[in-house]
C-alpha cells in the first residue's frame, strides 16, 4: 500500500486516540494540570504530523527518488520545527506545566504514530 490521505488520516487518529487516554489516565492519577501537560505534548506531535503529511502527501505521485527523497526530508524538517516551536510556546506560556506528563504525551502519541505507519503500511 503507498502512502495516502487514508493512511495519514487513520495515523492521526491513532495519535488522537493515545493522546486522549493518556490525558485521560494521567488526569485520574494526577490531577488536571498534568492532564493538560499530557495533552499538549501529544497534540505537539499530532499538529506536526497532520504538517508534515501534507507536504509529503503533496508530492507523493513523484517518480524521481530524489523528489521523493527531498519530500521527505523537507516534510521531517518541517515536523521538527512545528514540535520544537510549539514545545517552546508551552514551555515558555503555560506556567502550571508538568514537564513529566508532556513527556508521556508526546511519547505516546510518537509510539503511537511509528506503530500505526507500520502497521497500515503493511496492509
Amino acid at each position: 500500500m503507498i502512502l495516502t490521505n487514508r493512511v495519514f488520516t487513520a495515523m492521526l487518529a491513532w495519535q488522537t486516540l493515545a493522546t486522549c487516554v493518556v490525558s485521560a489516565i494521567i488526569f485520574v492519577m494526577y490531577g488536571k494540570y498534568a492532564a493538560i501537560s499530557a495533552g499538549l505534548g501529544g497534540f505537539s506531535i499530532i499538529f506536526a504530523a497532520a504538517m508534515a503529511s501534507l507536504i509529503f502527501v503533496r508530492n507523493r505521485n513523484k517518480n524521481d527518488a530524489a523528489a521523493i527523497l527531498i519530500s521527505l526530508i523537507v516534510s521531517e524538517m518541517v515536523k521538527l520545527v512545528f514540535v520544537f516551536s510549539f514545545l517552546f510556546l508551552v514551555f515558555k506560556h503555560y506556567k502550571s506545566l508538568v514537564p513529566v506528563a508532556l513527556i508521556i504525551g508526546l511519547m505516546a502519541a510518537v509510539l503511537v504514530s511509528g506503530a500505526a505507519m507500520s502497521k497500515l503500511v503493511s496492509k
